[in-house]
């Protein structure tokens, strides 16, 4: 591929991404499943490399989640909240595995746990002297959507922790954060 392929394969690919995104996280319609759209991120990212004079901060492989949604106040994350690299591949689990134990230093004692991919949306609830104060959306991963109320409203998050919870740190805190992803099961 000649770098004008390059160009015009680059524009194509940024054009579709930005497409199932706006139907995957503002209309909730999605036309393809995951695996597919993560494909055509992998493509971009891979012409980027061979081309960085194509790559820039307005390409969506520099992007984190959806747009903001008018219908919420947008508020800063404590610290960036980063989305999760997929992987298909034996080789790039193995590649996973070899950073891993090279970051942690020879003798390194690493253990995993798998689980099935749940689908639904990052969510981090902030807590203060025990107390639910607040929950936002990854949004852009810089900020995210204000969504206290609906969390609250959602059995796996408490409104106040239980007694003891300063208990876990080993420091004394007032506040804590915990990050995860809220869905709802099809059952």
């Amino acid at each position: 591929m000649n770098q004008d392929q390059a160009r015009r394969r680059v524009a194509e690919l940024r054009a579709d991404i930005a497409r199932h995104r706006k139907l995957y996280y503002d209309r909730a319609t999605p036309e393809i499943a995951d695996h597919e759209y993560d494909a055509l991120e992998r493509e971009l990212a891979d012409l980027e490399t061979a081309y960085p004079e194509l790559a820039g901060a307005e390409s969506p492989s520099e992007q984190v989640g959806a747009d903001h949604d008018e219908r919420f106040v947008a508020a800063p994350h404590s610290r960036p909240m980063l989305s999760l690299q997929n992987s298909y591949d034996l080789e790039e689990i193995s590649a996973f595995d070899e950073r891993v134990r090279r970051e942690l230093g020879e003798g390194a004692e690493v253990n995993y746990t798998v689980e099935p991919k749940m689908d639904g949306v990052a969510v981090a609830v902030r807590y203060r002297e025990g107390r639910l104060t607040a929950a936002l959306t990854r949004g852009d991963g810089q900020q995210g959507d204000l969504v206290t109320r609906n969390a609250a409203t959602m059995k796996g998050v408490p409104k106040w922790l239980p007694d003891g919870w300063r208990d876990v740190f080993s420091a004394p805190v007032q506040a804590c954060e915990a990050r995860g992803e809220a869905y709802f099961s099809l059952s």
